[in-house]
């Protein structure tokens, strides 16, 4: 069986690409393997020529490419949208159309706090579950406020916690929680329908969500 190659751009290598393979690897058809690209860039960086440039060179060697970016908004702020999809355009062109955009509402700390159980489990917390994490304007600040020192978790958060983190949390869970437009469930569906990720693998992609 030929190997399908995703190559994943994220705003942090570590904290970002490396998480999100971490993630997706274990819901992948057997075949696919995901490897994160242009370590050398980040945050702002990924809107430079040189980063553009370097994606062209490097996305030669792979079937698809991720391009994530964090909106560092809500779902409501049009213009940062806009922003993100005339970036995404420019990106996929320089990946020879290979590129999946997942637009990360707001930050990756949303997936986090999608599987609440899994928190409380790692932090040693007992937060509540949210309703939507996708709006939460700033889940960074929101999962540092709820494990800091002053709280009765174990340790605070820190964002290269991520890899740690994503190893124990439940995608099928955080596909169930991020949903509606640009959210995680959106992004995992598209990897679906391109054969990236097992449907089998999160049965609930199945059912009524």
């Amino acid at each position: 069986m030929m190997k399908i190659k995703v190559g994943i751009v994220g705003e942090n290598p570590q904290n970002d690409s490396e998480a999100l393979r971490v993630l997706l690897q274990p819901f992948a058809k057997n075949n696919v393997q995901f490897k994160p690209i242009a370590k050398n860039f980040k945050g702002g960086q990924l809107d430079g020529e040189k980063f553009f440039d370097s994606l062209k060179i490097e996305s030669r060697e792979f079937d698809w490419v991720i391009l994530s970016r964090d909106l560092d908004g809500v779902v409501t702020e049009t213009k940062k949208i806009t922003e993100k999809d005339s970036w995404f355009k420019k990106a996929n062109k320089k990946a020879s159309e290979k590129g999946l955009f997942f637009l990360v509402v707001a930050e990756m700390e949303a997936l986090i706090l999608s599987d609440i159980k899994r928190v409380n489990d790692f932090f040693k917390t007992k937060l509540s579950k949210f309703d939507n994490p996708k709006f939460i304007p700033n889940p960074k600040k929101e999962l540092e406020n709820k494990t800091s020192p002053s709280s009765k978790a174990n340790k605070q958060y820190k964002e290269n916690m991520t890899c740690e983190i994503f190893e124990k949390i439940n995608l099928e869970t955080i596909y169930k929680n991020h949903k509606g437009e640009y959210s995680f469930q959106a992004f995992i569906d598209l990897l679906i329908d391109k054969e990236i990720i097992d449907a089998n693998k999160i049965p609930l992609s199945k059912k009524e969500k």
